[in-house]
């Protein structure tokens, strides 16, 4: 149901997008927070002739040692003039795995708008993860916990579709 919301939402988005880049993008969540787990997915960026605003969106398969899992996540990113561009965005993400929650981050970047980009972020995920819990034997109960987690990625983009200049 959520990624039919998502599918949803960005369908309205792409038919007046006027400019949508797409590329692939790796990285890491660091030891800090119980083990390394690798990640690596597929970005797609939708933004606007003459704005600094962009829809971002992916979908990322991370590599847990007890599992694995897909994250799709949905971010407004802000970005500045010039080859080099600092972006810091902010929005949300739903898990494979029952969680969902908020993102928060930054990144720069380096390229021409219309051409291929290479970029660096760092990000932070506040999330809800849904647990079992069962103390009495017999009886499970679920409930909902919060975590924070932070995790870095690196990647490369490639504008697909670009603005018409009249």
């Amino acid at each position: 149901k959520k990624l039919l919301f998502i599918v949803a939402f960005l369908l309205p988005v792409v038919a007046f997008s006027q400019s949508l880049s797409g590329g692939v993008s790796a990285g890491f969540i660091p030891p800090a927070f119980g083990e390394i787990v690798p990640f690596g997915g597929v970005n797609l960026e939708y933004s606007f002739r003459n704005s600094d605003l962009s829809i971002n969106t992916g979908l990322d398969v991370y590599a847990a040692k007890d599992e694995s899992f897909i994250s799709v996540p949905l971010y407004v990113k802000a970005s500045t003039a010039g080859r080099f561009r600092f972006c810091p965005f902010a929005g949300g993400f739903v898990n494979s795995n029952n969680q969902f929650g908020w993102l928060l981050g930054a990144g720069v970047e380096y390229g021409q708008k219309n051409k291929i980009n290479v970029f660096l972020q760092g990000e932070i995920h506040i999330g809800y993860s849904k647990e079992l819990q069962s103390e009495i034997p017999g009886i499970q109960d679920y409930y909902w916990s919060k975590y924070a987690i932070s995790q870095l990625r690196f990647g490369v983009k490639k504008n697909i579709l670009r603005p018409r200049i009249k």
